[in-house]
């Protein structure tokens, strides 16, 4: 095979494998589907019973709940960045207060979503529990290295 062909059958396979592999990343899908999309996979991986499912369910429509309340807001703050950004220098206490803004934001929202994980966590069965730690185990070794 000449280095010409070679060249060809290589480019031709990365194209096909990059454009097979696209639909695959769900970087086309927004926030609220990612959302649901890993919720739906946790009922999946934990094997779920439909009760546990109701529960799920209701974290998912918490964590979605919240993140409409916080959209104005998040608006509000990526506007202030934009600002900022275009500035000729960064006002960095007013980044620091988007910053209190945000945590805010999160603290308001967590006891709800919480509340709904714990009553979801008083259902699981110990080999549930013990499922759930090793995918944790496994995504804390993976990403957060």
């Amino acid at each position: 095979m000449r280095k010409s062909q070679m060249f060809m059958a290589v480019a031709a396979i990365t194209l096909a494998a990059t454009f097979w592999g696209l639909p695959g990343c769900n970087r086309h899908q927004s926030p609220e589907e990612r959302i649901v999309r890993n919720l739906d996979y946790v009922g999946y991986f934990l094997d779920l019973t439909e009760q546990q499912r109701g529960k799920l369910n209701e974290v998912k429509n918490e964590i979605l709940q919240a993140r409409r309340a916080m959209r104005d807001e998040r608006q509000v703050m990526l506007n202030e960045v934009i600002t900022q950004v275009e500035s000729d220098r960064i006002n960095q206490a007013s980044v620091l207060d988007l910053l209190d803004q945000h945590n805010a934001l999160m603290r308001q929202a967590a006891p709800q979503v919480i509340a709904k994980v714990s009553e979801l966590h008083a259902t699981m069965t110990p080999e549930q529990k013990a499922e759930a730690v090793e995918h944790l185990t496994w995504f804390k070794e993976k990403w957060m290295r």
